[in-house]
């Protein structure tokens, strides 16, 4: 490694290990107890994590927050840490089969989690158990409905693009403050629903009701909506502005709490996640090279490449796209068996639609090797075709690497965001997955490295254009099945993971550029982009074995 290498080393992990330690003692008011468990009463093991501020009151009001379907206890960080800044102990918890909680997804059985946890609160001696409140997101927002219905503890109901299924006859002789909070473009829960449903519990006309408008007042029964016009239905969980103002109202339904911290810290730890997630990356990337040349010691001849040359960039384009959306769906019907026998079945349904791709891929690639008197066997038998020893060592370097990136991941997003570490009930499942999603990374790598970046590595900017064509065939793929299941069900709640499925596949499809052009093989690269998103769709996906039993979660 040479001196500029070693000094933008230096200066990329140092400044990563800033923002990580700015992450997770930021605010310094509030403190933070990871990985706590509780039992339910039907015997289910939950997950939580504790926000409580250091200086709070000798008996403080407390916040239950509720993620979504297919999301985890991160998910809600941003508005756990504003509310314990606030003065408020605040729990944030994995439903039964989600995130870290062991079980199976059950609906009718959620409110038993949101009930253990208040056992939990109930056991403290520092919390006024009287005066709770629950804010529940999506999914979230159910159980916290039917618990706050029945329990005159709760005083206040957050529903974050969720329904309200409350009336005023159910709580007559109790005081309850209700803010739904509503982003203009949400795919799940439009704001006409919303209206609908705080008519009713005001007893007025949808026509009649106004959003960001306070009905009544915090004395008793204070209702609002809260409308922002730049986020969707996933954007709900971190979006500055919501965090905000649910903060405002927990702390104007419970005046008098001592606050330790008056400050508002959403934007300073976007900005932190900033400065991790590009010092990360990049120290990631600057790795790769030194650690290439040093576990594997790659010769010129060693390289693998397949040599075409009656195919341009240009015509491998044009029937990449063709043969992906084309032989997309035969894909996904011959990979629907994994969505019957597996339990993660959105996991499956994810590695469904991606195998449709890699369908399409291989009948691409027999139709070119055909022309040239050769065969799929040959092209799959040529990508792997190495002294064994060599092949060890790609292997040893994808592990180490992709150990490297999945660890920046979760400090970076993984524990402030989305989780992505999947629960021990979930692991014994995991390497069916992985092993699937591997054979379609190095089918996507046969053709995107062995081919296109081949033909493209002697020209400017060679790289790039790869990373970038790699990218885009597989969003495009990605964002027409996705959008043409949204068409054809009338219902766009799926284009939220487009969200977060358009970075990871940019992330990847560099990755795969990269290590191919320092390893001269695409087996390493294959084992990064497959611990990534393998541990991505293992987290997210909540434990069903089928999309009947998981759909009301999505």
């Amino acid at each position: 490694m040479n001196r500029k290498r070693i000094l933008t080393g230096s200066i990329l992990i140092s400044c990563f290990i800033l923002g990580t330690v700015f992450m997770f003692a930021t605010p310094a008011s509030v403190k933070v107890t990871y990985g706590l468990t509780t039992k339910t009463d039907d015997g289910i093991t939950i997950y939580f994590n504790v926000f409580e501020p250091i200086n709070g009151d000798k008996k403080m009001k407390a916040m239950i927050l509720g993620h979504g379907g297919s999301a985890t206890k991160e998910f809600l960080k941003g508005y756990a840490i504003e509310m314990a800044a606030a003065g408020f102990i605040v729990v944030t918890l994995d439903f039964r089969g989600h995130g870290q909680s062991t079980g199976a997804i059950s609906f009718d059985k959620l409110d038993r989690d949101v009930k253990a946890v208040k056992k939990y609160l109930d056991e403290r001696s520092d919390v006024d158990i009287h005066n709770l409140g629950y804010l529940g997101y999506s999914m979230g927002g159910w159980p916290g409905n039917r618990v706050v219905k029945e329990d005159d503890d709760f005083k206040c109901l957050i529903l974050v693009g969720s329904g309200l299924e409350i009336e005023k006859d159910d709580i007559s002789n109790r005081s309850l403050n209700i803010l739904m909070i509503q982003a203009r473009y949400d795919e799940a829960h439009p704001l006409e629903r919303t209206k609908t449903e705080m008519g009713d519990w005001l007893g007025k006309k949808t026509k009649n009701v106004y959003v960001n408008k306070l009905y009544g007042d915090f004395e008793r029964n204070a209702s609002m909506i809260y409308l922002d016009d730049n986020s969707d239905h996933l954007t709900l969980a971190w979006d500055s502005d919501f965090i905000r103002e649910a903060r405002y109202w927990v702390v104007n339904t419970f005046p008098n709490v001592k606050a330790p911290d008056e400050n508002f810290y959403a934007h300073f730890r976007f900005w932190i996640l900033v400065m991790q997630v590009t010092a990360g990356l990049g120290l990631f990337f600057l790795l790769i090279k030194p650690l290439s040349r040093v576990i594997l010691h790659q010769k010129e001849e060693e390289i693998i490449e397949i040599e075409e040359p009656n195919e341009s960039v240009r015509s491998l384009s044009k029937k990449l796209i063709l043969y992906s959306l084309g032989f997309g769906i035969p894909g996904m019907v011959i990979m629907s068996w994994i969505l019957f026998t597996l339990p993660l079945s959105i996991a499956g349904l994810f590695t469904m639609l991606l195998f449709g791709q890699a369908f399409g891929i291989l009948l691409l690639l027999r139709n070119i090797a055909k022309k040239s008197d050769s065969s799929l066997k040959e092209y799959i038998l040529k990508s792997l075709k190495q002294p064994k020893e060599l092949i060890f060592r790609n292997i040893v370097l994808g592990i180490i690497l992709g150990g490297i990136l999945y660890s920046i991941l979760i400090l970076t997003f993984g524990f402030n965001y989305i989780g992505w570490i999947p629960s021990i009930f979930k692991l014994p499942w995991v390497p069916i997955y992985f092993t699937i999603i591997f054979l379609i990374m190095i089918t996507l790598g046969i053709l995107m490295q062995l081919l296109f970046q081949t033909k493209l590595r002697d020209k400017p900017k060679g790289l790039i254009k790869t990373g970038v064509l790699g990218f885009l065939f597989q969003i495009l793929y990605l964002y027409f099945y996705i959008i043409l299941f949204c068409v054809v069900s009338n219902n766009y709640f799926t284009m939220i993971f487009l969200i977060i499925a358009t970075p990871v596949t940019l992330l990847c499809s560099f990755v795969l550029a990269v290590l191919y052009k320092e390893s001269g093989n695409i087996i390493a690269g294959a084992i990064v982009t497959t611990i990534i998103i393998t541990c991505l769709l293992s987290t997210l996906a909540p434990f069903a074995f089928t999309l009947s039993n998981a759909a009301p979660f999505l």
